[in-house]
């Protein structure tokens, strides 16, 4: 089982809803208490899953970033901390991972978001309180769902009840998806790209109302402005940019609904800005007649409102997993920064490398394939072609009192920046005693721009810095 610090589409959103079965007092960080759930058993195995040739030098990084932050805590780590495994993934998404048995991943990508050895530190700091605490996220809600005889059952007669009432070209249903592409075809322009678009925003919008109107257990027969209302006034984060393209409607069942969310609000906008201004007012109320009219049809269909309840009572078998999840992330974000801040480095640098792993978001969370100097006999299959967007920086985000903290495996970005801050306020006076006279950014000499320069063609901040300079142009 496998906890993750995820860079991208895993990091940022802020939704209306909040944690299920979660409060504030579900996580407690008490300084100095790292190690809080019992004893490690350290079993991994690192020949397992070998590190390349061509790694080895970032391995090495690694293992001597590992030591020190051990060194560093051995007074708040459990001794058996020792004996962690550590191997270099040769994938380009930003992202590293803590297993329960001792192994640390780290992936090329990560290399690219960082611009400092304290914020490698960071990340790997984190990944330790992960395995300190012997966090285990259990099979997640969609591997859980995906496998449930029953739910799949629900959701296959709920799919055939919607078609039954769809295929009445009386319907209302008719009428409105009609509606729509005769607007949409009237705005957009006459273009693949532009049909596709639409296509994929109509594939978004039934399972997602469905499994909203499943979720919220909505008034049935009510007015049918309730999803709607929760789309549209859930603030889109930018660091969600490029998130639609990992829809594919035969998952839709299986996708958290906070995530189909943000790819639903990804794709609205890519709508939005292909078609000319005086043309979105239309949008807006064509938009939500549908979505209302989609709403009072799965609330107000009997056997439709019976799978819902029927649905509803299996995935609750599963929300409890994600949600322990996402605390299990701001716990191990909390206790990462303790041993971060004993093992010498600036504190500031820990909440720059949550902005950074947000701001890998534009590239959709991956290196784009085109700034990758390829090591490998196999061709480069998990990075991403560049995506035009802006910068996802946290300051531009505005105020953290519409940061919210989101209910999927990760707490968005932005909550998480945050929370970091608020943590240094809150145990001030416990970091002043440990704090290094100079805080360290960097530790380890060239090492990590040699690592860059052998992967990349441009780190990160560059290829940022150039995409701001093509927007500004």
């Amino acid at each position: 089982m496998r906890v993750c610090i995820v860079g991208g589409i895993s990091l940022a959103i802020a939704t209306t809803t909040s944690c299920k079965h979660a409060n504030q007092a579900s996580v407690k960080h008490d300084f100095e208490q790292i190690a809080d759930a019992g004893d490690l058993i350290i079993d991994c195995d690192p020949a397992k899953t070998p590190t390349l040739p061509q790694d080895q030098e970032y391995l090495a990084y690694l293992s001597d970033q590992i030591k020190r932050l051990i060194a560093a805590n051995r007074n708040v780590l459990p001794a058996k901390i020792e004996g962690v495994c550590m191997v270099i993934s040769p994938s380009y998404e930003v992202n590293a991972s803590a297993e329960v048995s001792g192994l640390i991943t780290a992936n090329r990508g990560i290399l690219w978001a960082a611009k400092s050895d304290a914020q490698i530190a960071a990340v790997f700091a984190h990944e330790l309180a992960h395995a300190a605490s012997i966090h285990g996220i259990a099979p997640n809600q969609s591997q859980g769902l995906a496998q449930n005889q029953e739910y799949l059952g629900v959701c296959k007669r709920m799919r055939q009840v919607y078609q039954g009432i769809s295929s009445n070209s009386r319907s209302d249903l008719d009428r409105i998806f009609k509606e729509f592409d005769a607007y949409m075809g009237s705005s957009l322009p006459n273009t693949d790209e532009a049909i596709n678009a639409v296509r994929k925003y109509e594939a978004m919008i039934i399972p997602l109302v469905m499994r909203m109107v499943t979720k919220y257990q909505l008034n049935y027969g009510g007015t049918g402005d309730k999803v709607y209302g929760l789309i549209v006034t859930t603030p889109f984060d930018p660091a969600n940019k490029g998130l639609s393209y990992r829809f594919a409607p035969e998952n839709a069942d299986f996708v958290g609904i906070e995530d189909l969310l943000r790819m639903l609000q990804d794709q609205r906008n890519i709508l939005w800005d292909m078609m000319d201004s005086s043309k979105r007012k239309g949008f807006s109320l064509i938009e939500k007649d549908m979505i209302v009219t989609l709403e009072k049809l799965f609330s107000s269909n009997v056997e439709m409102r019976q799978l819902s309840i029927q649905r509803k009572a299996i995935e609750d078998q599963y929300l409890g997993i994600s949600v322990a999840a996402n605390w299990d992330e701001q716990a191990a974000d909390e206790k990462g920064l303790e041993l971060f801040i004993r093992a010498g480095y600036d504190p500031i640098e820990y909440v720059n490398m949550l902005s950074s792993l947000s701001e890998s978001s534009a590239f959709s969370g991956a290196v784009p394939v085109d700034l990758i100097i390829n090591r490998d006999s196999a061709p480069i299959n998990d990075a991403t072609p560049v995506v035009n967007g802006a910068s996802c920086r946290i300051a531009d985000r505005g105020a953290s009192a519409d940061c919210l903290r989101g209910d999927s495996a990760h707490p968005s970005d932005c909550w998480r920046v945050q929370d970091m801050r608020n943590e240094l306020e809150k145990h001030a006076a416990d970091y002043s005693k440990i704090r290094a006279q100079r805080p360290a950014i960097n530790v380890f000499g060239e090492r990590l721009i040699r690592l860059q320069s052998y992967y990349f063609k441009k780190n990160m901040a560059e290829a940022l810095a150039g995409m701001r300079d093509v927007n500004a142009k």
